[in-house]
């Protein structure tokens, strides 16, 4: 929920640290599979691999838009 990915023409810097947000991220890029074990394990690994490929997949462009439709905090970063 928290780090700096790749993405296509850049990076995308993530905070989904809270559980809406973590909920509301998975949700809105597909990969629904939330399931906290606990309150502070958001994130299994591979949930966090399926995160990094999708991220590589999508433009600055997509990743900004996405974040402003479902108020997400991500930041993209051009190269």
């Amino acid at each position: 929920g928290y780090g700096v990915y790749a993405c296509k023409h850049g990076r995308v810097a993530v905070a989904a640290l809270e559980p809406h947000f973590a909920t509301t991220l998975l949700t809105s890029t597909g990969l629904a599979t939330f399931q906290a074990a606990k309150e502070t394990d958001w994130f299994s690994r591979a949930t966090a691999e399926r995160l990094k490929r999708y991220f590589a997949d999508q433009s600055c462009a997509q990743l900004s838009a996405l974040a402003t439709a479902h108020d997400l905090p991500l930041l993209c970063l051009p190269n």
